[in-house]
């Protein structure tokens, strides 16, 4: 299992670049651990520093 930490990236796949996401949007989602490598769903949003966020995560 993988801890999380207050603020995260998750690796995207096909070569895309990292999405920043923070406990809060884990927590919303119910997620408590992963398990390394541990696929997961979630929508892309810009936050308001600008930079790209997961947001409505699920576990694949």
């Amino acid at each position: 299992m993988v801890p999380f930490r207050r603020q995260s990236k998750l690796k995207q796949s096909a070569g895309r670049n990292d999405i920043f996401v923070h406990i809060s949007a884990v927590e919303r989602a119910g997620i408590s651990a992963l398990k390394d490598g541990q696929s997961v769903t979630f929508e892309v949003e810009t936050g308001r520093d600008g930079r790209e966020a997961a947001r409505d995560l699920a576990l694949a």
